[in-house]
């Protein structure tokens, strides 16, 4: 339907030194996100407006009525912080609106200043990774699909401890961790004589240490069993002194063999949870005549 617009908004488009920027309504069931396609946050309208947050969206595949509307579009949002994966796995996009709004950076006072380039529903998004979300809007009936909910990786898509890792009880992190005080310690290293457990028993896991009233929270590199000694990944700001409390919590690498836990190793579960694995162990494998495993990488 065509949409009146004030004269304001007419003028702005006539200028030659327009600024236009497209907002994205996405209205999902836990709420309405918002973003603008900038690199900096938009309030709309400038005052007492909604904050539209600044996000890399693309859009492509556009298909337009005879009168130039949009018909079907398909949009790009950046997943760098995971928040979309996040979404994604808590919400069905199917069927929930999106508006997509072009408005001008020198007239965003008034909540009418805007103009509807798209108003539809979304599918279920068709790709899903590290970078990027992709789904498509229609006006009209939409494609009942779901996306695949995990990475296509040979790592393990569960944090380690979360209740589908801890399933039956071998990456309990109430009980896979210590709670103690340092012996000494420098930079990136702590040192207490009563960490006996085996070398890299800590391994992959995480620290927080406390000292002189501050937190600091790294991830552990290794642990030598012979020293009693954890060593950090990166350095902190201040030295480890003699009584800094430290709660350590044990660790994984993700992958299979951690899973395994077949005695080659300390870190990871407390017992063989492959049941529990939720990685693609075979990406890259590939079988010759007499059914052994190639490697196609290795020349």
């Amino acid at each position: 339907m065509a949409q009146d617009l004030p004269a304001a908004v007419d003028t702005e488009i006539a200028a030659e030194q327009s600024r236009p920027i497209l907002l994205f309504e996405i209205y999902l069931d836990s709420g309405t996100l918002r973003y603008s396609a900038t690199n900096v946050n938009v309030v709309f309208p400038a005052t007492g407006g909604n904050t539209y947050y600044a996000k890399t969206i693309g859009m492509g595949n556009i298909q337009t009525t005879a009168e130039g509307q949009i018909e079907s579009v398909s949009l790009q949002f950046d997943n760098i912080s995971q928040d979309m994966h996040t979404y994604n796995v808590a919400e069905s996009f199917s069927g929930k609106q999106i508006i997509i709004k072009k408005v001008y950076r020198n007239i965003l006072t008034s909540s009418t200043y805007y103009r509807e380039i798209f108003n539809g529903v979304m599918e279920e998004p068709n790709r899903i990774d590290k970078t990027w979300l992709v789904v498509n809007a229609i006006n009209g009936v939409r494609f009942q699909r779901r996306v695949l909910q995990k990475y296509f990786q040979k790592e393990c898509n569960n944090v380690f401890g979360d209740a589908n890792c801890n399933r039956d009880g071998y990456a309990d992190l109430a009980s896979l961790k210590a709670i103690g005080t340092a012996d000494s310690g420098t930079t990136t290293t702590l040192t207490d004589n009563a960490l006996t457990q085996a070398a890299d028993y800590w391994k992959f896991g995480k620290i927080a240490i406390t000292i002189s009233g501050s937190v600091y929270n790294r991830f552990v590199e290794s642990f030598d069993a012979a020293t009693d000694t954890i060593a950090f990944d990166a350095p902190l700001p201040t030295a480890v002194i003699a009584g800094s409390a430290y709660t350590l919590y044990k660790g994984c690498p993700l992958t299979i063999e951690a899973c395994k836990l077949d005695g080659s190793i300390s870190y990871g579960p407390s017992a063989n949870n492959i049941a529990n694995f939720d990685g693609f162990v075979h990406i890259g494998e590939i079988m010759n005549p007499f059914g052994e495993i190639m490697n196609p990488w290795v020349k």
